[in-house]
């Protein structure tokens, strides 16, 4: 196996966990164990810089629960985002290459395992039988996740007992993975929960809207949310807002003769000077122009000043 990592130092604060060679060997015939094992586990605090890449795959699955902050992975030519809840399962044998983003880089508890049941058990925990599959879970029910019991069991040592700790941990896991899974209906992805919360948006454009606490309704970080943001409507969430009162403004300008600033402030601007001048960015012209335009082309008379 090849594997390519971009940061070699490790992190401040990190687990890292692997069952030595000889032990991995005994478990693959261990009648208790043959079916489902753990080779590797760990956690990564705010891992900077974290980067893998292996052009051909690994010889035990991957998963990867995130913590905080945001992440990717890629795999069978599907990219996945991944904030926090999200968990993505990596297929054995399959290249793959996963990491922390550069501005809000992930916390992660990982492990890798094999068995004789260990391809079951992923299709049975994501739902998906592909080389990269992703679920969601909230984010006040990570810590019942059991990825730490996993760690403390290696973390005493590697004899029958740790190990077979290790591997019911792992199986009460999964299981948990699959059941919140199958019982949510809101299991979306990232991107449907930030195409929600769009939707929010555009039908209360009035609101005051609070960025950290939309990313936060999404279940992803604020960089993460505004990038989808983006990617989904081709403005970051403020300016997208402000478009949202900007096209009202226009049709009062267009279909009333409300006085400009009184229309300002009805869109949600309380500076009538902030609102010409991004009423003119976006429509490329003045509200006074685009009033005077659209009257004109309808043949209606003002019947108040502007």
């Amino acid at each position: 196996m090849t594997e390519i990592a971009r940061r070699q130092d490790g992190f401040s604060g990190q687990v890292h966990l692997m069952v030595p060679e000889a032990q991995q060997q005994r478990m693959a015939t261990h009648p208790l164990l043959a079916g489902l094992h753990v080779t590797h586990a760990g956690f990564f605090p705010r891992a900077e810089g974290h980067f893998i890449s292996r052009p051909e795959g690994c010889s035990d699955h991957v998963l990867i629960v995130c913590l905080r902050g945001s992440g990717w992975a890629e795999a069978g030519g599907r990219r996945q985002q991944l904030a926090r809840g999200d968990i993505v399962g990596l297929r054995a044998k399959h290249e793959h290459l996963y990491g922390a983003t550069q501005n809000d880089p992930w916390s992660i508890a990982w492990v890798h395992f094999t068995g004789k049941e260990a391809d079951a058990w992923l299709e049975h925990a994501t739902g998906r039988r592909t080389p990269l599959a992703s679920c969601h879970t909230s984010a006040d029910r990570l810590d019942s996740l059991g990825l730490d019991r996993i760690h403390s069991s290696l973390a005493a040592g590697y004899g029958l007992p740790e190990l077979l700790d290790a591997a019911a941990a792992l199986r009460t896991c999964l299981t948990s993975i699959s059941r919140r899974r199958a019982q949510s209906s809101t299991a979306l992805s990232a991107q449907e929960r930030v195409s929600a919360s769009i939707e929010l948006v555009r039908k209360h454009w009035m609101q005051s809207h609070n960025l950290a606490e939309l990313a936060a309704s999404a279940g992803v970080s604020v960089t993460h949310y505004t990038a989808i943001f983006r990617r989904l409507t081709g403005f970051p969430p403020i300016d997208f807002l402000i478009r949202q009162r900007i096209q009202h403004a226009a049709d009062l300008l267009a279909t009333t003769s409300n006085p400009i600033s009184d229309i300002a402030s009805e869109c949600g601007f309380n500076d009538p000077y902030y609102f010409s001048r991004s009423f003119s960015r976006i429509m490329g012209s003045s509200p006074r122009g685009y009033r005077q335009t659209h009257r004109s082309a309808s043949g209606e008379p003002f019947s108040k000043p502007a």
